[in-house]
């Protein structure tokens, strides 16, 4: 057979759960989505999620534990699509690029203990040619393929479990489409000429038979065991119950199926630009109100779905009910375009015409009492009194978001009010835009939001709004930036250069955004001066929790929302976290705990401030290895360790206490050149001097650190 794929690497991936620090509130219990899952038995289910968690859960469903398989570093991003469950023990998974989705580069990840440590194989095809699912009957047989209607007729096979593959050619073809295999050994392909092959000895041998008159090269093929199957084409269903010697035609689908499966004999469900069950072994279809595509059995009661956006639900009565394992506030359709917290429970997200609410911090979000409102923003000053604009005007709470009266008069009804800016108690700015002509007015509180007045406005076209206090201000159009210092009633032009969201932490120390670029003053704007360039990421959103510490959000060409982190008030942005939609604000409450939001329901919170792990904090080129004394030192529990690579190498950090026992493993991966930090919690270690090593092909060198508790 003709070898067409090039292993390139492969590297061990060795993390830990909730590596990034950060960790989904909403949907539950991935945000991501889930790509797929497999019940391992009654209580024991896998999970994969599209950006990379690996979940298992042993009671069903009802908890999770998730792993990430890898760190996302830099900006590149990968999809997660298939999993293959070998046994409890022996998982692969498949995820493809999404930067060259068209040039087919899949990563092969293959774990042999449960899911805890995974290993890369980066596959180079040559082919071009695109898949979709995965299929290992043993720890070194699998098979990759499109099961899409055989997207280009090509399956490939590896035997040494996933490290290298070959084009599967069988009675001299290599044009073979649908595969099915029910066991370790006996398994199904379409071919052309309308055949389908079949094996007893996991692939060593096939025999063909004829399919059906009414068939075509081009099928997807479900068997039950050895005997039972079904052959689908694009307008027609056909089953056998003698391993493929003779089918029968049971008539008509609802349309193009791009997966099905059945529990039993009769049974069945499909997905065909929807989702159908069928209770006479296919020979009707109707249609279920559930947004399903990959159907996962195992017996004959008991199964799992993977939804159009993500969900996962379960079974345990052949279909028949399906309870949702995924859970989310909110359709996972909608958008939280903003979040607002006043304490560590208290807060509140703006989701579309929902406003959500949580009373623990985030563990739990419902639905506050719908007021029929697009909400733009909400922000509230303590547990109780709050207020949110929306189209049409701007409400006021003091009931803790129970009950809404509109506070704006009749004059604002046609403006669409956003961008609230809160100073203090009593006064709120708010920025409003009027829908026919998109001019823009500024509303201003001095009682808490009772009443609203018409302040002074420096622009028809103002784009957001940021006060320090109640007398000084600052609003970004995209000519320049105005300031105020007499609570809006005179306005002064700081900068022509176009701005658009802006950020202050004091009437000196603020932040713009504009065309992927940072800016920032430490004199109230009299100077601004370019502090950060994204190149050619889209930045969203940009909040402080002091003069040093921030956060920022970004997306780029895939959309795919980055968290990013400065440390050093904006000089400098280390990469974060990322999440499968794009983000749009920031809640900060002090350094280690923020939450972010986005598209698809996103709600994201961290309790370390995101710190966990290793980040790369230059890509300069250093002139030579070197590791530094960690900091602070002695520490209790967190401290930095900073080393420097002046080449691509393999990297292994670790940990060792006085007798020279290996107590943490940090790092154990090949890294980029440049200078890294790794963030080390020791909150499990008792107080002692400890040593930590850095070694790589070239280099080695070891620290000293006293942890004092």
């Amino acid at each position: 057979m003709k070898k067409i794929f090039l292993v390139l690497f492969v590297l061990t991936l060795q993390t830990c759960f909730a590596q990034s620090g950060w960790f989904w509130q909403n949907p539950k219990p991935t945000g991501g989505g889930f790509c797929d899952a497999a019940y391992i038995d009654a209580n024991t289910i896998y999970a994969l999620g599209a950006t990379g968690e690996f979940l298992k859960s042993g009671d069903a469903g009802l908890t999770w534990n998730t792993k990430s398989i890898i760190i996302q570093t830099g900006f590149s991003t990968r999809t997660f699509i298939k999993m293959s469950v070998v046994n409890a023990q022996n998982i692969f998974a498949l995820a493809v690029d999404t930067r060259t989705p068209l040039s087919s580069i899949y990563r092969l990840y293959k774990s042999t203990d449960a899911g805890n440590q995974w290993s890369e194989f980066l596959i180079d095809s040559v082919s071009h040619s695109w898949f979709n699912d995965l299929k290992f009957t043993n720890i070194n047989t699998g098979y990759s393929f499109n099961n899409f209607n055989s997207y280009d007729g090509h399956i490939f096979k590896t035997t040494d479990g996933g490290q290298s593959w070959n084009l599967l050619t069988i009675n001299g073809t290599d044009t073979l489409y649908a595969l099915s295999f029910p066991g370790e050994n006996t398994g199904f392909i379409c071919g052309p000429s309308k055949k389908i092959f079949k094996t007893t000895n996991a692939g060593s041998n096939w025999i063909s038979y004829n399919l059906p008159s009414g068939t075509s090269n081009y099928e997807q093929t479900f068997f039950l065991n050895e005997n039972t199957g079904w052959i689908l084409t694009p307008s027609r269903i056909f089953k056998t119950v003698n391993g493929g010697i003779n089918f029968t035609n049971l008539g008509s689908t609802p349309g193009i199926a791009s997966g099905y499966g059945f529990f039993d004999g009769n049974t069945g469900y499909g997905y065909f630009n929807g989702f159908y069950r069928t209770t006479n072994s296919g020979q009707n279809w109707t249609a279920v109100d559930i947004r399903a595509y990959r159907l996962n059995i195992l017996n004959s009661t008991t199964g799992l779905i993977t939804g159009a956006y993500g969900e996962i639900s379960k079974t345990t009565n052949s279909g028949f009910n399906w309870t949702q394992l995924s859970l989310s506030a909110v359709p996972v359709s909608n958008s939280v375009n903003k979040i607002s917290f006043t304490d560590q429970n208290y807060g509140w997200a703006a989701a579309g015409n929902r406003l959500l609410k949580t009373t623990n911090g985030g563990t739990q979000w419902i639905t506050q009492p719908d007021t029929s409102k697009l909400y733009s923003s909400v922000k509230f000053i303590d547990q109780n009194t709050g207020v949110f604009s929306a189209y049409g005007g701007i409400y006021l709470s003091t009931s803790s978001g129970n009950n809404w009266n509109i506070v704006t008069g009749p004059e604002y009804s046609n403006y669409n009010f956003l961008n609230l800016s809160m100073t203090a108690p009593d006064t709120w700015y708010c920025i409003g835009k009027e829908i026919s002509t998109s001019a823009t007015i500024i509303l201003k509180t001095t009682n808490g939001g009772s009443n609203w007045q018409s302040a002074n406005s420096p622009s028809q076209f103002l784009l957001d709004i940021s006060f320090t206090d109640a007398n000084t201000g600052f609003v970004t159009f995209l000519g320049g930036i105005y300031k105020t210092t007499n609570g809006g009633s005179n306005w002064n032009l700081l900068t022509s250069t176009s701005a658009s969201t802006i950020s202050f932490i004091n009437s000196n120390t603020g932040w713009y955004l504009y065309s992927g670029k940072i800016y920032k003053t430490t004199n109230g704007g009299i100077n601004f001066q370019q502090v950060y360039n994204g190149g050619n990421l889209t930045l969203n959103c940009l909040k402080f929790a002091n003069a040093l510490t921030g956060w920022l959000l970004a997306y780029d060409g895939s959309s795919y929302g980055k968290i990013l982190k400065t440390t050093d008030g904006g000089q400098t942005f280390f990469y974060n976290n990322y999440a499968s939609s794009k983000l749009y604000d920031i809640a900060v409450l002090n350094e280690n705990t923020v939450w972010v939001c986005g598209e698809n329901g996103a709600i994201l919170k961290t309790t370390t401030g995101g710190t966990i792990g290793i980040h790369q904090i230059s890509a300069s080129l250093p002139d030579k290895f070197y590791l530094e004394q960690n900091y602070p030192n002695p520490f209790n529990p967190n401290s930095n360790i900073v080393f420097s690579l002046p080449q691509n190498t393999f990297v292994k950090l670790n940990v060792f206490d006085l007798l020279g026992r290996e107590v943490a493993n940090l790092v154990n991966e090949k890294l980029s050149a440049g200078k890294y930090k790794y963030d080390f919690n020791a909150s499990l270690l008792p107080s002692g001097i400890y040593f930590y090593k850095l070694e790589t092909e070239s280099f080695s060198e070891t620290k000293k650190m006293v942890l004092v508790k």
